[in-house]
């Protein structure tokens, strides 16, 4: 297995090694996304699907998913006819009141590409989480999960640190969120949501960016978003009798608890830990869940 395959399944998170943009192509590609930001970002929101907006942008994003090592770790860890959902770009901005530790679908992984520096990190995660054979999203129950506890518990959580043209692999069940926007910087992140076949992803709102409908100039960007193609494979995935299950949807698999069951045991014992540390928010909370009852 490939370490960076090896350490996604183990940790949930890890950071890519290869160029995927030049110097001169990441600050060409933090300019064009600026302006697409004026044009089409709505009022109030902090992110925006950048498919089709404009043809510069596209071929820069064909270029960094034709990069060998996003091609053989994606094929490696989802196998092969996977959908692309979208391509979304972020604005940490300045004023952004940030978001709790979270968990999105089963299935999903994510491929973030840093535009600009982001040395003190705009998305943290919690490694290991993704272990956790639960379908339910434990992240929101936890005691310590909040805004106005996050400049804390960010310490015993990783930050996505990096220089522009960084990038990291995570697991979507990995329990991940965001960090508050710190004055007079926005830091600015592309995420590409991937799907294997046997997450059997339904339609849903996102099918406007189907790349039939939009006149895309390049092949694999177009690939990877066909709805059609995917769907087709789905059907066939639902044929075969013997089936493969990706490695995506096999995350918290017992095989992978006992490969990793040192780490497994190490995340759980951290989440109680923190749980024990953050005892007392607990309990105010319940005193005032209290007092409201009894007010009421």
């Amino acid at each position: 297995m490939d370490p960076i395959v090896k350490n996604l399944v183990k940790k949930g998170i890890v950071k890519g090694r290869s160029k995927l943009l030049s110097n001169e192509e990441i600050k060409e590609l933090e300019s064009l996304l600026l302006k697409s930001k004026n044009k089409y970002l709505r009022k109030g929101e902090l992110t925006q699907n950048i498919i089709g907006i404009d043809k510069r942008i596209d071929e820069l994003l064909e270029k960094i998913l034709n990069n060998s090592e996003i091609q053989n770790t994606l094929l490696e860890f989802l196998g092969k006819n996977y959908l692309l959902r979208k391509i979304v770009v972020r604005y940490n901005k300045p004023d952004d009141k940030g978001l709790m530790l979270h968990q999105d679908s089963i299935g999903q992984i994510s491929l973030m590409v840093l535009i600009n520096e982001q040395m003190d990190g705009s998305t943290v995660f919690f490694p290991g989480t993704q272990l956790i054979p639960s379908k339910k999203h434990l992240a929101e129950k936890v005691s310590w999960n909040s805004l106005k506890l996050i400049k804390i518990s960010k310490l015993f959580l990783k930050s996505a640190i990096g220089n522009p043209g960084n990038y990291y692999y995570f697991n979507n069940r990995t329990w991940h969120g965001r960090m508050p926007g710190i004055s007079n910087k926005t830091k600015i992140s592309l995420f590409f949501p991937f799907f294997p076949v046997d997450a059997k992803r339904k339609p849903n709102y996102d099918d406007e960016y189907e790349s039939s409908k939009v006149d895309y100039s390049t092949a694999t960007l177009k690939k990877m978003l066909s709805r059609q193609n995917y769907y087709y494979a789905v059907k066939n995935f639902e044929k075969v009798d013997d089936k493969i299950y990706s490695l995506s949807m096999m995350a918290s698999d017992i095989k992978q608890i006992n490969k990793y069951k040192f780490y497994f045991i190490y995340t759980v014992l951290k989440i109680i830990f923190l749980e024990i540390l953050f005892f007392p928010v607990t309990i105010k909370r319940l005193l005032n869940s209290l007092i409201k009852i009894i007010r009421e």
